[in-house]
C-alpha cells in the first residue's frame, strides 16, 4: 500500500452480488486512496442498499451508466456469460480491469479481451486468489531454483464442497451465504449453463487450473473428458480429463464435490526429466524430489494453503495506483485456463478428443468454431 497520500483513484463495479459485496468491496474501502464512484448490479433494492452500505457515488441497473461516470478501474463480478461484454466495455472506457473466474465461457471470447486489453494499454487481471498467496510465491521461487527440467508427466486433482452452489439438493442444507453478505447467492449463477457455462470446471477448476499454469506454464493441445451430469441438471458436479501435451508428455485432471470440506483440497503433481514438483495445497505440502535423490521441501505453517481471495483485489489497487506490477494471474494466464476447459466441455459433448483453441488467430478466425 502507498505510505503517503496520492490522488484518488475512481473504482467501479459491475456485477455486486453476494460474493463481491462479501470479499471485494470491504477491501476496496480499506483503501484509502480508492473512491467508490459506480455500482451495478440487478435489483433496485439490493442496489440501493449496497450503494448506502459503501457510499457508492452513481448506482445503476445498467451498466453504461457507471462508465459513463469516468473510472479508473472496474471490477467485474457479474455472472460469466456476460463478462466478455462487461470487460470488453470497461476496456473501451479507458478503465484498468479485474475480472472474476472464469474469465469468459469460450476460448475466442477470452483471447479477444486479451488482444482487447493489449490494444488500450490497460492492465487486465483474474481473480485467482492462490497465485497471490505467500504459499504459492513460495513454490515459484523454489521451482525456479530447482527446475524439475522437461515436463514428462502431470497431474492436477481439486475436490471441494459446492454440491448446493450448484444446484444439488443437500439434506437439511442450509442455503449457501458468503460471510458479510446479507444474500443468498443467486444458484442460477453456477447451476444454469447459459449463465455459468457450466458447472465444476467454471466454478472451481478453473482456480486449480490457473494455479497449474502459473507454476509450470504447461500447455495441452488435445483434451478427453467425461462429466457427471446425473448429479445436477444440466451441468457437471464432477469432471475428469486425459491431456496430451504439446511437447508429447501426458496429464491428467480431475476434479469433483465432495462433502464436509473446511477447505478446498488441490494437489499438483509435475514429473520431469530432472525432478518431481509436489504442491498440495490441502495438506499445506510442497516438494521437489531431484532425480539424483535430494529432496527440497517448504516448511509451512498449517492453514497456509487456505484461500484467500483478497489478494487479487490488494494486487490490482496497487497495480492501478502504479505502486506495484504484481500481476499473477493475467489475461493471457485467465485465456489458457477457457481454452482449456473449453476443449473439455467439447470433448463431453462430442464424445472425443478436442483440441485446444490456440490463441486467436492462431488456429481459427471463426468464433464458432471455437465453441
Amino acid at each position: 500500500m502507498p505510505t503517503s497520500r496520492s490522488p484518488a483513484l475512481r473504482f467501479g463495479v459491475i456485477g455486486a452480488g453476494a460474493w463481491a459485496v462479501s470479499q471485494y468491496l470491504p477491501v476496496l474501502a480499506s483503501h484509502f486512496e480508492v473512491q467508490l464512484i459506480g455500482l451495478c448490479r440487478l435489483g433496485e433494492e439490493p442496489l440501493r442498499d449496497v450503494q448506502h452500505r459503501f457510499g457508492f457515488e452513481v448506482a445503476s441497473e445498467d451498466y453504461r451508466d457507471i462508465l459513463a461516470a469516468g473510472l479508473d478501474a472496474v471490477i467485474v463480478s457479474s455472472p460469466a456469460a456476460f463478462h466478455h461484454e462487461h470487460v470488453a466495455a470497461a476496456l473501451e472506457s479507458g478503465a484498468h480491469v479485474l475480472c472474476e473466474k472464469p474469465m469468459t465461457v469460450s476460448a475466442w471470447d477470452a483471447w479477444d479481451l486479451v488482444s482487447r486489453a493489449e490494444a488500450a494499454g490497460k492492465e487486465l487481471m483474474i481473480s485467482f486468489g492462490w497465485n497471490y498467496m505467500s504459499v504459492v510465491a513460495e513454490a515459484k521461487r523454489l521451482i525456479e531454483a530447482r527446475p524439475i527440467g522437461v515436463l514428462e508427466h502431470f497431474a492436477l486433482r481439486m475436490s471441494s464442497g459446492v454440491r448446493q452452489l450448484l444446484g444439488e439438493s443437500v439434506p437439511d442444507g442450509a442455503p449457501p451465504t458468503h460471510e458479510g453478505s446479507r444474500e443468498i447467492p443467486d444458484e442460477r449463477t453456477w447451476s444454469d449453463s447459459t449463465i455459468s457455462g457450466g458447472g465444476y470446471g467454471q466454478a472451481q477448476l478453473t482456480h486449480a487450473l490457473a494455479l497449474a499454469f502459473h507454476l509450470t506454464d504447461f500447455r495441452a493441445i488435445d483434451v478427453y473428458a467425461l462429466m457427471g451430469r446425473e448429479y445436477c441438471p444440466g451441468i457437471e458436479l464432477h469432471i475428469a480429463m486425459s491431456l496430451r501435451l504439446e511437447n508429447g508428455a501426458v496429464g491428467t485432471v480431475s476434479g469433483g464435490s465432495g462433502f464436509g470440506h473446511a477447505r478446498h483440497e488441490v494437489e499438483l503433481r509435475a514429473i520431469g526429466s530432472d525432478g518431481e514438483l509436489v504442491v498440495d495445497l490441502g495438506n499445506d505440502r510442497v516438494t521437489i524430489r531431484e532425480a539424483k535423490g535430494r529432496v527440497h521441501s517448504l516448511q509451512l505453517e498449517s492453514g497456509a494453503g487456505m484461500y484467500d481471495s483478497k489478494g487479487p483485489i490488494h494486487a490490482f489497487v496497487d497495480v492501478v495506483s502504479g505502486n506495484a506490477l504484481n500481476v499473477q494471474a493475467t489475461g493471457t494466464l485467465g485465456a489458457k485456463t477457457v481454452e482449456l476447459l473449453d476443449a473439455a466441455y467439447r470433448s463431453s459433448s462430442s464424445g472425443r478428443p478436442e483440441p485446444v483453441a490456440a490463441r486467436l488467430g492462431d488456429r481459427s478466425s471463426n468464433k464458432e468454431d471455437l465453441r
